[in-house]
Order: C-alpha cells, then structure tokens, then sequence
C-alpha cells in the first residue's frame, strides 16, 4: 500500500515540477520583452519571417485573383499576369515593415498581459505601408486606424450576443501576469508538499537513499523530455534557407526561437537535479 501511494505521489510531482517550469517558461521568457528583441534580431529572423510572411499572402492572392479557375490550368501568360499582380500587392512585406509591425505589437501585448495598459492596441499602419488602393478599399473602414483597439475587432466580427463572452476573456487577459504568479506558488507550494509526504511515506534508514533516487527520476525524465523538444526544433530548423514553402518557412523560423528557452530550462533542471543526487548521495565505505 505504501508503494502504491509512493509511486502516485511521484507521478504527481513529476506533473508538479513541469507544469511549475512551464509557467517559469511563460512568466520569465514568454512574457520578457528583451528576449523577444534578442531573438527576432538574430539569425535574420526577419528577413525569414517576411519571406515566409510574403509566401502566405501571395498564395491567398493566387487564389483569390484566380478565382474558381484551377491554376494549374491557366497559361502561363495567365500565371505571370497573376504573379505579377500578386507581387505587387505583397510589396510592402518587407523586412523592416515585418519588424516594425512585430516589435510594436509585441510590446503592446506584453503591456497588456501585464495589466500595464488599459487596452490592447493594435498597430496597423496600412498607411505607412502604402497598400494598393484597390486593396485598401475592401478593407472595413475600423480596420485603417493605425493604432486600433483590439475590441473593435472582436466587436465587428460577431454579433452582440456572441462576444459578449469573449471581450470577457479579453479583458481577464489583463491579469495574465497575476494568474501566473499565484499558479507558480500554489504549484510549487503543492511540490514541498509532496516531497514533504513521500520523505515520512519512506523508512527513515532509507529516506536518503530514497529522496536520491527521486531527485535522479526527475533528473532522467526532464533531460529526457529536453533531448525530444531539442530533435523536434532541430527537424524544424534544419536547412531553412533552402525552405521555399511559406509554412516550413515560417516553422523552421518561429519553432527554435519558443522551444530553445524551455529546452534549456529543462535540461538545466534535469543536470541540477542529477548532480545534486551524486553530491549528496550516501558514501559507500
């Protein structure tokens, strides 16, 4: 009876420890500014995010200017007509555009989960990008306000009746930062916890021993799952300049830059908690 509580009480916290690094993940990187500005400034993460960026809108183009007509099936005067069209719209998806739009709006976002601004602007400078008229003109009007209020945009997508619900989950995102703050301590409070019962669920000549081999559990585990989400960033990753589609494109990009962080916070964890087994391990005489 008493493995059978110990092992449960391992598998939870087990469950404890990732969640608890996963909000670390979220609170102390997803949500820091600085490592956004480190990382989309390196590796000419723009200039991929506007290749891939440019890709997807082209295809949208293709197949909105084509219409019902199987493009495959068009000649190629017709293709290069549609090409050209095509690049000419996009134009304006350039790197110093994608960074502008991406670093303003991040830093708008961050504000807001972290109930520093009252409301979540959006920065749209369709002006400043001098989008074609023809392009422009089929765009509702609350869609031209360069610093738009993200709520104009869930108001005018659905009815009164169905965002009601939702501009009330919008508005509880102002207290992200807050929610994680209590979710890491009561995770964390819940870990002591059981740590705390599976120390007095153990013989007290093996309580030693025993804790060790927890601490090596979770060390084994947690390299483990950083080794997976390392290979599947890898495979992600893995020649991106020669990546022509826009989604590989985009992937190959974005994928590293949010998995390393939490790769590196598991392996860290992982090695500390190995170490700290082989430090304070009983010496054999």
């Amino acid at each position: 009876m008493i493995k059978l509580a110990k092992f449960i009480v391992t598998i939870l916290i087990l469950i404890l420890t990732i969640a608890s690094l996963f909000i670390i993940y979220i609170k102390f990187i997803l949500l820091n500014k600085n490592y956004y500005t480190y990382s989309f400034n390196k590796n000419g993460t723009y200039e991929n995010l506007s290749r891939g960026l440019k890709g997807l809108t082209k295809e949208m183009l293709i197949d909105d200017i084509s219409g019902t007509i199987d493009y495959d099936n068009l000649t190629l005067g017709q293709r290069q007509e549609i090409e050209v069209q095509a690049e000419r719209y996009t134009a304006f998806i350039n790197k110093n555009n994608v960074k502008d739009f991406t670093e303003t709006n991040l830093s708008n976002i961050l504000k807001y989960l972290k109930n520093r601004s009252e409301y979540l602007i959006i920065y749209l400078p369709l002006e400043k990008w001098a989008i074609p008229k023809e392009i422009l003109d089929q765009m509702p009007d609350y869609l031209k306000t360069t610093n738009l209020d993200a709520r104009e945009i869930l108001i005018n997508l659905k009815t009164a009746n169905e965002n009601t619900d939702l501009l009330g989950i919008f508005e509880s995102l102002k207290l992200t930062d807050k929610y994680l703050n209590s979710a890491l301590f009561a995770v964390l409070t819940l870990n002591v916890i059981f740590f705390s019962l599976y120390y007095f669920l153990t013989n007290k000549e093996k309580r030693g021993s025993s804790m060790g081999k927890l601490l090596s559990f979770l060390g084994v585990i947690i390299l483990i799952s950083s080794w997976v989400l390392f290979t599947a960033q890898h495979i992600f990753a893995e020649g991106l300049a020669f990546k022509n589609t826009w989604n590989e494109v985009l992937l190959g990009t974005l994928v590293p830059i949010f998995i390393n962080p939490i790769v590196l916070i598991f392996a860290m964890f992982g090695l500390v908690s190995l170490i700290t087994q082989l430090v304070t391990a009983p010496k054999v005489k």
